[in-house]
């Protein structure tokens, strides 16, 4: 199992806890590696590759688009995909709660974004099977929260991750 983490200033107590100690109550004996941004460095070019390539789960956490961070380009390179079964993908995240309408699904300030298809086809077709990941703009506590009830219904309960994603949704 493989993470990228970089959550925003306000988040990193609850994401370190996250990586350090919750991740390996979930799955004993599993091997996590993986980045914490905000206590280690952001990741470059060739970690991002190696995380994938090494993992049958990869999970990215972050304010900012995977797409932007690791280019459609770079993921040319098909054999990184070899052994990746699975993606959890929770990023583009908002905290702008003065942007929302309670009243209505969608806030009028809503543009739908195309970049979560295109991950989803993307990475569908390098191979991997299976891709979470949010459709639109959330608050990073509520993806956090959400990030980690996923992994734990997935990786503690045995659920599949679309099962586990509509138990704690």
């Amino acid at each position: 199992m493989a993470y990228i983490v970089d959550p925003p200033k306000s988040l990193e107590p609850l994401a370190k806890n996250l990586v350090t100690d919750e991740f390996v109550k979930m799955l004993p004996g599993c091997n996590w590696n993986g980045l914490l941004t905000s206590t280690e460095h952001s990741p470059s070019v060739g970690e991002w590759q190696e995380k994938i390539s090494n993992s049958s789960l990869f999970a990215y956490y972050s304010m900012t688009c995977l797409l932007h961070k690791f280019p459609p380009a770079l993921v040319a390179d098909l054999s990184i995909f070899s052994k990746c079964r699975a993606m959890i993908i929770f990023d583009r995240m908002n905290s702008y709660k003065t942007l929302v309408d309670r009243n209505v699904v969608t806030s009028k300030h809503f543009v739908p974004s195309e970049q979560p298809m295109q991950e989803a086809a993307l990475f569908s077709l390098c191979g991997v099977q299976t891709i979470v990941t949010n459709h639109w703009a959330t608050k990073p506590e509520d993806n956090l929260e959400i990030f980690e009830n996923l992994l734990r219904g997935t990786l503690s309960d045995g659920l599949y991750l679309g099962a586990s994603l509509k138990r704690h949704w």
